[in-house]
Order: structure tokens, then C-alpha cells, then sequence
């Protein structure tokens, strides 16, 4: 069972809202970013503060509001990281993505 604190809770909400501004943003710009665009984009999530190095940081991506932000069974993609023990950090990239909006579900394991 998997406990979950306010801060918990908050930091997804950032981390889902802050990734689908991010997204929405870049595939509304004109002009040189259009002409460089192939369809695809690589979403890389840097997640930093982690308590401790113990376990993994799972990462799962979302296409649309089904299963967000707990049941990574609806995900399109999931992703699994180490927690680098100096940093307290970890990264996950998700590459090939076709461009759209997607929220990110984040969590220690």
C-alpha cells in the first residue's frame, strides 16, 4: 500500500500540469520549431528530492485522463529509474512521443 502525503499529492499535480504546459506550448510555436518538427518528441523528466536512494522512481505517462494519475495499467508508457544516491535524483526519458498533451505520473517506490 502506497501512503501518500499532501506534499505527495501536490508535487503530482505540478509535475502533470507543468509537463502538459510544456507539450501544449511547444507544439503551438511558429515558425523554425514547426520546420524541425517530425511528428515525434522526447519528453525527459528529471525528478529531484527524492528522501532517500532505497527503491526506484516510476514514471507513467499519460495520453488522456484515463487511469490518472494511480492506476499505471492505463498509461502509455511506464518507466522505471535508479535514484542516483549523491543527488537524491533520477531521470526518465520517454523518446518518440507523438506531440500532444500528456500528463506524468511520478512516484518512489
Amino acid at each position: 500500500m502506497i501512503r501518500r502525503t499532501f506534499a505527495y499529492c501536490r508535487f503530482e499535480i505540478i509535475a502533470a500540469l507543468s509537463v502538459g504546459l510544456f507539450l501544449t506550448i511547444a507544439s503551438a510555436l511558429p515558425g523554425p520549431l514547426e520546420a524541425q518538427t517530425t511528428g515525434t518528441a522526447t519528453l525527459t523528466v528529471h525528478v529531484a528530492g527524492a528522501r532517500n536512494a532505497k527503491g526506484k522512481i516510476r514514471v507513467a505517462l499519460f495520453r488522456d485522463g484515463k487511469g490518472f494519475p494511480n492506476d499505471a495499467s492505463q498509461a502509455v508508457h511506464t518507466q522505471a529509474a535508479d535514484i542516483d544516491p549523491q543527488t537524491l535524483s533520477a531521470q526518465v526519458v520517454f523518446a518518440d512521443l507523438r506531440t500532444g498533451v500528456y500528463a506524468v505520473s511520478v512516484f518512489h517506490d
